[in-house]
């Protein structure tokens, strides 16, 4: 008699799950990164027509502006904001993603890079605005 294999739930990930996990589960589920800090309106600009671009090319995608818009964040009269608390949220919805996508100018966003170096340790697919020599070579066409 064959055992079953156990229940995978988020609460009891250590580490990530197995790559064929994302890949069954979560495939086209893409997580969008880049620079917001020092931007106008904080890029959401941006982020949001990115965002429309990959809904367009057939991935459900999850955007960290309209999280920040969820949360009634207001880029014009921010004050005081919890970076630790976005930071958490956003690695929480990162781990519910197949996929990243890096956005022009990730590189100058502490944010983006520590996104880009949790998918890279998870086995997350990864894919760039502007693919470069030093970056994995994956790029979606979104037009």
């Amino acid at each position: 008699m064959a055992l079953a294999a156990p229940l995978i739930t988020v609460s009891s990930w250590v580490r990530a799950p197995p790559v064929s996990f994302w890949r069954s589960t979560m495939a086209l589920r893409i997580y969008i990164a880049g620079p917001m800090s020092g931007r106008p309106n904080l890029n959401w600009d941006a982020f949001d027509r990115k965002e429309e671009e990959l809904k367009h090319a057939g991935w459900d995608v999850v955007n960290p502006a309209a999280m920040d818009r969820e949360t009634g964040l207001d880029p014009e009269g921010m004050g005081e904001y919890d970076y630790e608390d976005a930071a958490r949220r956003d690695i929480e919805a990162l781990r519910e993603c197949g996929a990243i996508y890096m956005m022009a100018g990730f590189q100058f966003s502490k944010g983006a890079c520590w996104e880009r170096a949790l998918a890279k340790h998870w086995g997350l697919k990864r894919y760039y605005e502007i693919p470069r020599e030093d970056h994995e070579s994956e790029h979606i066409r979104t037009r």
